[in-house]
């Protein structure tokens, strides 16, 4: 049916966008997934002619309502500057004085002349008066908020075709996103989302008020600030375009979309049942099992991704754990990269957690009921081994897993797969020499004294050709006598943790007497703290130090991050106060009480663990435990190598360090059977090209944390974990973030450390008087969990992305480990 000329005039006028007051005043009558809230607005220029006129219109029309009176300015929401929270707005006047009005009013006015830093910190001209056209507006004030928040329709930095969605629902308030006074929760929604991947129902209006918007400003990307009341109404606060999509790569938006659509098919196929695989499906995890995001980054560069794969994801993970008695998922790899995102294949990491003994429709039935928890519990991502999986018989094996998984088993299929992890458990806490663990650390210790015995520096001034022959064998050493010893004593490791968290469960002894116990242990790091401190108070030549740790660095696998013998931050400097050697060096022996000791052996005769004494216990927790920091220390000294052999070879093809960073490790060595008959320089080049293009598409591409199915590559919550919070001490103290790639010299004495993972590289920072650290990556039996423990050093490991991020942007923070609190400080 067509309009009338009546009901054509009568028509609202489509929606455009002005100030902030305009555009909530165009909107109001055509917006349908939300409401506008009533508003008054008036230029500066008229309430400074007749403000009593103004006043009595505003008291007109809103009576003894509570009132925000907010900025409206020419300046603020253009597109070209946003200046968002450059001026003022005042919260809950009074309605009923004209007094407080009036007083409201005239603040924010006087911001409008207050030199802002918004806008990538452009400063605006101070005016003598403010600028015609200026307005302020007035709107009653929401009440009872139930949650508040902003939406941006694309990714900030790159225009990436997300819907970007910040929100607070747990103050109350409308302004702390905004305003950066919380740590908010965020969830992004990729363009392409259908209604049913969203599951929130709060979710599905606030993107049903976002597409609408788009459709009244189409080709425009929009800011959006919106709030909701208790009762499920939603207010639209404001929008105004993003002024930052000036720079955005549109080609970079369309590709996003394409690969979108590749990558669900690969996930659709990774997750079918395949022969000799047990398990009905499979999800991915970025910290689950090797912690790929931990250890080389949440977009690594080619380099590192496929030195991590060649040495430890494609086969080495399995074929340790087998030796050690676990499944053997032959032919399966551990890592797979989505988008050029690491991910562990969750199935295939759980199948290598059961006894190999034990009955593949036990397994199947293990594996999936693990994988359904790890989907109801997605917090548990980066604790499977400790909170999802039983991959050792704990001293509280029985109640832990009626408690997990009742009714999962039959009594008869319980009983058998108790005792494939019994026989398992035993044969991993044989001490003996004939011990995997026991050979294992031969291994490391025969790798270290050949590293002893090489001069490997002077390969760099043979051809290139030798060089790609070097870093082959030193490749394969590395592999077969660097990291399987390494992923097996890793495993023990991880027994013994595991083993230890039971027996403080069992009341053996107390978690303190556990951390007691840590503090004793005397690792490769205890020493490489002391002997740092020698060094620098003169008692230990630098060159004995470089010589013995000078190989590591803060990026293992990254060739870009530096040495320690290429650093200028690694001693103290000039002027600064050195610290002395850490608390933990100086521990008395650990000794069990009496009756710590009795609880303990009934626990071991329980548990059907007969036959082991506390005592070789805990020398087999010991010795795994150090065995895992030396291991790691003596492999990397071979793969630090290979990363410069990687330096030297690009040095002489004219390729830079950045360069390299973006081949393969097959890349290089297929040359050794696939000469390139072209010229080299130019094939090369090609290929860093070709992946460096890569990596901008990899940063661009947002996935969450755990993928558990296709939904999860549309919908993505960003990793707000809950921290690993070592100690019980309070502190509050100035932020120093650090990266793997700064070599400046910082001050870090009663500073908190935050780094981005829990890499031994950092180690050094423990002798500079740091007050406590704080890390993007880590679980609860990581390296800097571990290090600050001995220590005693307050710390937050693993707190995500989303906290780390709001952290590091603030100068102070609060570490309130006793209550399991890190929050930012602000003004």
């Amino acid at each position: 049916m067509g309009f009338s000329k009546f009901q054509r005039r009568q028509r609202p006028p489509a929606p455009s966008l002005g100030t902030k007051a305009q555009t909530l005043h165009s909107l109001a009558p055509v917006l349908r997934h939300a409401a506008v809230l009533p508003s008054y607005f008036f230029d500066v220029q008229g309430w400074q002619a007749n403000p009593r006129q103004q006043l009595a219109s505003i008291q007109k029309q809103f009576g003894t309502q509570r009132l925000i009176i907010r900025s409206s300015t020419l300046l603020e929401d253009s597109v070209h500057s946003s200046y968002a929270g450059a001026f003022r707005s005042e919260l809950n006047v009074d309605g009923a004085s004209p007094p407080a009005i009036i007083d409201a009013v005239e603040r924010v006015i006087r911001s409008y002349g207050i030199k802002p830093h918004g806008d990538r910190g452009r400063p605006r001209p101070q005016p003598t008066s403010p600028p015609l056209g200026d307005q302020v507006l007035v709107q009653p004030m929401l009440e009872d908020i139930a949650v508040s928040g902003v939406m941006m329709t694309h990714t900030l930095n790159d225009g990436a075709p997300y819907y970007v969605i910040h929100y607070d629902d747990e103050s109350g308030k409308t302004d702390t996103v905004t305003g950066g006074t919380c740590i908010n929760k965020t969830v992004l929604l990729h363009h392409q989302v259908s209604p049913e991947m969203i599951t929130s129902p709060r979710v599905a209006q606030w993107v049903g008020m976002v597409r609408e918007l788009e459709g009244l400003f189409p080709q425009t990307p929009l800011d959006i600030e919106f709030a909701q009341d208790k009762n499920g109404q939603l207010y639209l606060l404001q929008v105004r375009p993003m002024a930052a999509n000036r720079h955005w790569n549109r080609l970079l938006q369309q590709e996003i979309s394409a690969c979108q659509a590749r990558i669900q098919v690969l996930m659709q196929e990774q997750s079918k049942v395949r022969p000799g695989l047990l398990g009905a499906r499979t999800m991915f995890g970025d910290m689950t099992d090797w912690n790929p995001a931990e250890m080389i980054g949440s977009s690594p560069r080619p380099l590192a991704a496929s030195l991590y794969r060649y040495l430890i994801t494609d086969t080495t993970w399995r074929e340790a754990r087998a030796q050690m008695g676990y499944r053997h998922p032959v032919g399966e790899s551990l890592m797979v990269l989505i988008g050029g995102r690491p991910y562990i294949d969750i199935r295939n990491s759980l199948n290598s957690f059961l006894p190999a003994a034990l009955d593949e429709s036990i397994g199947e039935k293990l594996v999936n009921a693990w994988l359904d928890r790890l989907d109801q519990h997605p917090e548990l991502h980066d604790k499977v081994e400790f909170e999802i999986a039983h991959t050792v018989l704990d001293l509280d094996f029985e109640d832990l897993f009626a408690q997990r998984y009742p009714d999962l088993l039959t009594p008869e299929e319980l009983e058998t797969f108790q005792t494939c992890l019994k026989d398992l458990t035993r044969q991993c806490l044989d001490i003996s020499a004939t011990g995997t663990l026991q050979q294992a650390l031969r291994t490391v210790e025969d790798l270290a004294e050949r590293q002893q015995n090489e001069t490997h520096l002077l390969l760099i001034q043979h051809s290139t050709t030798d060089l790609i022959y070097a870093i082959r064998r030193l490749l394969e050493d590395c592999r077969k006598n660097g990291t399987e010893p390494f992923a097996i004593i890793a495993r023990h490791a991880f027994i013994a943790e595991s083993l230890l968290r039971s027996a403080v469960r069992c009341s053996a002894f107390s978690e303190e007497r556990l951390t007691e116990w840590k503090r004793s242990l005397e690792t490769l790091t205890t020493e490489m703290s002391r002997d740092l401190a020698y060094m620098q108070s003169g008692k230990l030549p630098a060159k004995s130090f470089l010589d013995k740790y000078g190989h590591l660095r803060p990026g293992t696998y990254d060739i870009l991050s530096v040495r320690y013998d290429q650093r200028n931050d690694l001693f103290c400097p000039e002027g600064a106060q050195t610290t002395e050697a850490p608390v933990s060096s100086v521990q008395p022996p650990f000794q069990l009480s009496r009756e710590e000791s009795r609880i303990l052996h009934q626990c071991l005769q329980k548990s059907g663990l007969e036959g082991l004494t506390p005592g070789e216990f805990l020398t087999y927790c010991r010795r795994a435990i150090v065995g895992r920091e030396y291991a790691k220390f003596v492999f990397t000294r071979s793969l630090s190598m290979v990363l410069e052999y990687f330096a030297a070879w690009g040095e002489r093809l004219q390729l830079s360090r950045e360069e390299v960073s973006y081949l393969t490790v097959p890349a290089v060595l297929d040359t050794l059977t696939h000469p390139i008959l072209s010229d080299p320089y130019t094939c090369f080049k090609q290929l860093c090209e070709q992946g460096q293009s890569a990596m901008a598409l990899t940063r661009a591409l947002r996935f969450t944390y755990l993928i558990r199915d296709v939904r999860d590559l549309y919908v993505i919550p960003l990793h707000r974990s809950a921290p690993t919070f070592v100690t019980h001490q309070s502190i509050e103290g100035e932020i120093v973030l650090l990266s793997t790639q700064e070599t400046n010299p910082v001050d870090l004495r009663g500073k908190i450390v935050c780094i981005e993972n829990a890499d031994p590289g950092f180690d050094w920072i423990f002798t500079r008087g740091i007050a406590g650290l704080v890390t993007q990556y880590g679980g609860s039996n990581s390296h800097m969990a571990i290090r600050c423990t001995e220590f005693q050093i307050p710390a937050a490991i693993g707190c995500g992305e989303q906290t780390f991020e709001h952290l590091i942007r603030c100068k102070r923070m609060e570490l309130l480990c006793g209550d399991k609190i890190v929050r930012p400080l602000y003004g």
